[in-house]
């Protein structure tokens, strides 16, 4: 039972850095002119080319609502379910061995 909500915790935190990942990095230039083009008429902005590039901090001030609290922070998030996991992973047994007692 703790595998399986360690493998949990394990697949949440890379989904969030894969996330994050996307956020920072835009992959438009890979989409052809074509998409590209579809994207701005749908959108009614021009794609940013940048030299580098930023970090969610800086995405979500330029973009307001477009980033997650758990992109911005993945630590606390991932401490958060751990904290669960592990009080979930003692306490069921515990609770079952008191309740079959009974």
């Amino acid at each position: 039972m703790f595998a399986i909500g360690a493998l949990a915790v394990a697949y949440l935190l890379l989904w969030l850095r894969n996330e994050r990942t996307r956020l920072d990095h835009p992959q438009y230039a890979g989409l052809g002119d074509e998409a590209n083009a579809k994207i701005v008429d749908a959108t009614g902005k021009s794609l940013e080319y940048r030299d580098a590039p930023i970090s969610s901090r800086e995405f979500k001030a330029e973009f307001a609502d477009a980033v997650t609290w758990a992109a911005l922070h993945p630590t606390l998030l991932g401490g958060g379910i751990v904290i669960v996991a592990l009080v979930l992973a003692i306490g069921i047994p515990i609770a079952w061995a008191l309740l079959s007692k009974q």
